[in-house]
């Protein structure tokens, strides 16, 4: 009612600056509405730099048959070399293992064990190939796919939007079927790194005791190299012929 009065006073200078200040209010408002939107994109994509070197401490927590275990490593990534076609060669060493059974330290038992690992990746994370000095068993290829981090093929992505990886069966891996989805939750800063977050689910969809993660992602926004990453895993198997495990993971980097 105030605005039809003023309207009826026949004063147009008056008329005329309440019509200005109403369209600046709607322009301003127009204005936040864009910005608010492009917050709410972002590049979701990985930047290799050659040379680029990293240290991660991961530490894992699992109960099986009613022990529980504690492990914990700190991982050295190195990019080796990035090629013309996007091809990323990274070598992972791990090395400093800790072991505990029931709140005892047995890190004793881990010795000065290292492994060091040489992965070719496509530009989207990709595995291409992948040799390790690793003995032979501790090879997992069920648990090296629950937790591979794929980037979308999408340039721009929208907060909410999601992205998705499906797993092929390989019998003569002990790999299993199944099926992975991402989503882009948005923007925050993580240990001082401005970073995406992204939250993903991984479930088997074939075998008894079927793999299930649920995991929280930080990527940087500068080169979408992992900040953190929190995982929580049911059916996890630790070892061949170990019965499955419920366990947590946390990754940081250093």
């Amino acid at each position: 009612m105030a605005y039809t009065r003023a309207y009826q006073t026949g004063q147009p200078l008056e008329d005329m600056i309440l019509i200005k200040r109403s369209l600046a209010l709607v322009s301003l408002l127009a204005l936040a509405s864009v910005a608010a939107l492009a917050q709410d994109t972002a590049s979701l994509a990985w930047k290799p730099k050659a040379g680029n070197t990293l240290k991660f401490k991961l530490q894992v927590k699992a109960s099986m048959e009613g022990q529980e275990f504690a492990f914990g490593t700190t991982i050295t990534q190195k990019i080796l070399e990035v090629r013309q076609n996007g091809e990323t060669v990274v070598e992972g060493k791990q090395s400093n293992f800790t072991l505990s059974i029931a709140g005892e330290d047995m890190s004793a038992m881990m010795g000065d064990m290292s492994m060091t690992e040489t992965s070719t990746m496509d530009r989207f994370g990709n595995v291409l190939s992948r040799k390790s000095d690793a003995p032979a068993e501790m090879d997992n290829a069920r648990l090296d796919q629950a937790i591979l981090f794929i980037f979308p093929q999408k340039a721009d992505l929208r907060v909410g939007e999601t992205w998705t990886r499906s797993v092929k069966a390989d019998a003569s891996k002990g790999q299993r079927a199944a099926e992975a989805t991402f989503k882009f939750e948005g923007t925050e800063t993580v240990n001082g790194i401005k970073s995406h977050k992204v939250t993903y689910t991984f479930a088997e969809t074939e075998g008894t005791a079927a793999m299930k993660v649920d995991a929280v992602i930080y990527i940087a926004a500068e080169d979408g190299e992992l900040v953190k990453a929190e995982y929580k895993m049911k059916n996890l198997e630790l070892g061949p012929g170990a019965p499955p495990s419920d366990a947590t993971a946390t990754i940081v980097r250093q």
